[in-house]
């Protein structure tokens, strides 16, 4: 069976649901185990796809203005989790992901931690 897995990112419903990692991590143990893995494995790939467009904007133009590791995992997810719309922008301008990273955490325009665990569904 086919699955839109953008689709279902959306429905998961990082921002509609506030940001609650545990509620949409508790919603996520409901599907099906080959389901959830197929989601879970979905968000990892877009989540290094955002990390490679980094690098590869790093190479050609100059380094991006983002702090910590932990911070730039937590605005990586958090852009995947925002959905495919969002996701586009960022992977073709990495400069939004050092604007979102910049704009503060907890801000509409920031970043709120983490999306990523939402992928841990024993909360």
């Amino acid at each position: 069976m086919k699955i839109n897995l953008w689709k279902q990112v959306e429905l998961m419903g990082w921002k509609a649901n506030n940001y609650d990692f545990k509620l949409i991590a508790g919603n996520l143990s409901k599907k099906p185990k080959c389901t959830k893995n197929r989601i879970c494995d979905f968000i990892h790939a877009k989540a290094c796809e955002l990390y490679a467009a980094i690098e590869k904007f790093e190479v050609v133009q100059r380094k991006l203005e983002i702090g910590s590791d932990d911070g730039l995992s937590d605005v990586i997810y958090h852009i995947v989790g925002l959905g495919e719309a969002e996701f586009n922008l960022a992977v073709n301008d990495p400069t939004l992901i050092e604007k979102r990273y910049n704009s503060g955490y907890g801000s509409n325009e920031g970043y709120k931690e983490s999306f990523a665990y939402c992928l841990h569904t024993n909360f």
